[in-house]
């Protein structure tokens, strides 16, 4: 997916034997009442999962999942995935913007 790591997860890159979990991206602006189209890709093995706190989604290991959701709120919110040994790295955050935001 990343090419410009190819290097890095090579055998002597600094990334060798390793897993790096994290949501690219890691932050998503939307205004309230936008409807969020997600697809989740999933490379690896294991399960993750996304989650929001009215909203979650399963993501099975080498498979794409997709979400639909509704930011019916203005507000910062934090997405994570529930499984607890991939946090810290598995987070990020929506921005959902007041359309008076936009003035």
């Amino acid at each position: 997916l990343y090419p410009f790591l190819a290097r890095d997860f090579a055998k002597g890159g600094v990334l060798e034997g390793k897993e790096v979990y994290a949501f690219s991206p890691s932050t998503v602006t939307v205004v309230q009442g936008d409807t969020i189209h997600f697809t989740f890709i999933n490379p690896e093995d294991d399960v993750h999962s996304f989650v929001l706190p009215d909203f979650a989604a399963s993501l099975p290991g080498q498979s794409t999942t997709h979400g639909t959701y509704v930011a019916r709120t203005a507000g910062i919110y934090a997405f994570t995935c529930d499984i607890a040994a991939h946090l810290p790295m598995m987070w990020g955050q929506l921005v959902v913007l007041a359309p008076s935001a936009l003035r």
